[in-house]
C-alpha cells in the first residue's frame, strides 16, 4: 500500500513540475531550465552577500540542489541530463551570453569533481 501512495506521490509531482516546465517554456525568452535559473539566482545572491560564512560550503550545497533538481527536470522532460546542460550552455554562447554559459559550465564540473 505505501509503494502504491508513494508512486502516486511521484506522479503528482511530475504533472506539477511538467505544467511549471510548459508555463516557464511558454513565458521564458531565454530557454534556460528552471533548475540552473534558480542556480544562477543564487550566484548572483552570493555576489551581492560575500560576507557570508563559510561561501564554499553555500555553494556545494547550492549545486548539489541544482543537480537533483536538474534530475528530475530532465526526468519529466524525457532528455538526458546532459544534454540539458549542453543544449543550455550552446545557446548562451549563441546569444553572446558567456557568463551564462560559464554558469552552466561550472554547475556540471562542479558536481563531476565533487563525485571524485
Amino acid at each position: 500500500m505505501l509503494i502504491v501512495q508513494c508512486g502516486f506521490v511521484q506522479v503528482i509531482q511530475d504533472d506539477l513540475l511538467r505544467q511549471e516546465i510548459e508555463m516557464s517554456r511558454a513565458h521564458a525568452d531565454k530557454q534556460i531550465p528552471l533548475p540552473l535559473e534558480h542556480f544562477q539566482g543564487y550566484l548572483m545572491e552570493m555576489k551581492l552577500d560575500e560576507d557570508s560564512n563559510d561561501p564554499s560550503f553555500s555553494l556545494s550545497r547550492a549545486v548539489s540542489i541544482c543537480m537533483r533538481e536538474m534530475y528530475h527536470y530532465a526526468r519529466v522532460s524525457e532528455v538526458h541530463i546532459l544534454e540539458c546542460f549542453m543544449d543550455t550552455a550552446l545557446s548562451a554562447v549563441k546569444r553572446e551570453q558567456l557568463q551564462e554559459a560559464s554558469y552552466v559550465g561550472f554547475t556540471f564540473a562542479s558536481k563531476l569533481n565533487m563525485r571524485v
